[in-house]
């Protein structure tokens, strides 16, 4: 009888162990795993803002040089002079961008003969020899193949044109000059008096987003619109 017990006490405990191992089996299960080397992506953003002051420079080198050797340099000129000025926009910021310049001609009260005019948006009325009317006091030679020209509008005694840089800009990067002199035309009468001035002002747009010279033109506010003038006897 005791022999018995004794048999079924230790059956219990041994199939108590075959369970406890199971169970210990199943919840400590050794499983194969593994992991990646962690990559690391270096990415920087480059530092900019809308409308950014002090994003591009004007620079005038020869003009500076000649006015800087000679204080009176441009002024008092005369019908036929030339002069040398020369703005190049140079890039201060760290992305490549598409260059715009607004540039601002005075214009005054003159007279000049029909051939020998210099301006290549006005077309001349009739067959008098002489035309007058509110003229630029002052044509540059500007460069075709560098610049393009998208606007042209009278302002105020001014006539205001819009150019753009054909190529894009490298990050501190300079453009060609927009134009290396100016000229006063050959007038046979002019009653103005007092300074002219010429205003030269850059802007930039990055080139991301804008693949092309007309979207950047675009996303500035330019549009193609080049006034012309007529001039009557």
């Amino acid at each position: 009888m005791g022999s018995r017990i004794q048999k079924a006490v230790r059956a219990v405990i041994i199939g108590l162990l075959c369970l406890s191992a199971v169970i210990g089996t199943t919840g400590g299960y050794a499983y194969f795993s593994g992991q990646s080397d962690r990559r690391e992506n270096k990415l920087s953003l480059v530092k900019g803002e809308m409308e950014q002051k002090g994003a591009v420079t004007i620079l005038e080198p020869e003009w500076d040089a000649r006015k800087g050797a000679d204080e009176s340099y441009g002024l008092d000129l005369q019908p036929g002079q030339e002069v040398v000025k020369d703005p190049k926009v140079r890039s201060e910021v760290d992305y490549p961008c598409w260059v715009f310049v607004e540039l601002s001609m005075p214009t005054g009260p003159a007279t000049i003969r029909r051939e020998d005019s210099p301006y290549s948006h006005v077309t001349f009325e009739g067959d008098a020899e002489e035309y007058e009317g509110e003229l630029e006091l002052l044509v540059p030679d500007v460069d075709p193949d560098g610049w393009e020209l998208y606007m042209r509008y009278r302002g105020k005694h001014t006539m205001e044109y819009v150019y753009g840089y054909k190529v894009p800009l490298v990050p501190h990067g300079m453009t060609n000059p927009l134009f290396g002199t100016v000229t006063v035309p050959e007038f046979t009468r002019y009653i103005g008096e007092g300074y002219t001035y010429i205003n030269v002002t850059a802007r930039t747009v990055q080139t991301e987003g804008c693949s092309t010279l007309d979207d950047a033109a675009e996303k500035l506010g330019y549009e193609r619109d080049i006034e012309q003038d007529i001039l009557y006897p």
